[in-house]
């Protein structure tokens, strides 16, 4: 129950076997907490004989009052606003992408997550495909179709940078968890009219990357470049990669290490 429990609801939640005394008896039961607040429903294993999705519904039923969390009580209930809210973010980290449904694209992967706010995701995990009432693939194809929507494209001249290339930045309109919108046909298509003889991609971080033109620059001479913005303005849990990326015949390829 608790491993299910767990890849239901994501790591923002700690979920636990406790006892407690009862009316002169331990009785055993399961506390699920969301990391950083105090409510903490413990629900009795020994007569709650409910699934794992039971479950986690009445934890959010019973925190349905508090300001915190309580809106997204109705929200995971409900297959067709969790749909509506799939998206794609990316990460480099293997063991991180493991534990939910992710694919890898060169060496990087696309993790999909529901995002309830601007403030609060839940990664998705194999288990909430039957609270979504999708298979995988049809997930992911969800994902896209949202980010499509959601996708931006802007210019970074107007910000103060040192390095004097022009380039596009490719991220989300909330600019959070944006650097899968390169995978957004309506970025590619949009980023093939701005730069006719290709592009490159710089991962800034897990929110953008930036588009730079391949006809005056190199993977080799945006070495340098990558390696200052990840150490000097890029928190390491927000780093992509050190590597250059671009796109051949629709695939995304690493250029260089």
């Amino acid at each position: 129950m608790v491993k299910k429990l767990q890849e239901i609801l994501g790591n923002d939640f700690e979920i636990k076997e406790v006892t407690t005394k009862k009316n002169n008896y331990d009785a055993h039961g399961i506390m699920i907490r969301k990391k950083g607040e105090s409510v903490a429903p413990i629900f009795n294993c020994e007569i709650s004989k409910v699934t794992p999705e039971e479950l986690a519904k009445a934890y959010f039923e019973i925190i349905a009052d508090n300001d915190s969390i309580g809106a997204y009580a109705n929200q995971i209930q409900d297959p067709c606003w969790m749909r509506e809210h799939v998206y794609l973010r990316m990460t480099s980290d293997v063991q991180y992408a493991e534990q939910y449904l992710n694919k890898k694209v060169a060496d990087l992967y696309l993790v999909p997550y529901i995002r309830f706010s601007e403030s609060y995701t839940t990664n998705i995990t194999p288990s909430h495909l039957h609270l979504l009432k999708v298979t995988e693939n049809e997930l992911f194809a969800l994902a896209m179709k949202n980010m499509d929507k959601d996708c931006a494209l802007y210019s970074t001249e107007e910000e103060e940078l040192e390095y004097d290339i022009p380039m596009m930045a490719v991220t989300n309109h909330s600019t959070n968890l944006g650097a899968a919108s390169i995978f957004c046909k309506r970025i590619q298509k949009r980023l093939e009219d701005i730069f006719p003889d290709g592009f490159y991609l710089i991962p800034s971080s897990i929110h953008e990357f930036l588009a730079v033109d391949k006809k005056i620059s190199t993977p080799e001479s945006l070495k340098e470049m990558i390696s200052d913005i990840n150490r000097d303005k890029v928190d390491v849990e927000d780093r992509l990669s050190d590597a250059a990326y671009c796109f051949e015949n629709g695939v995304f390829l690493k250029t260089m290490s």
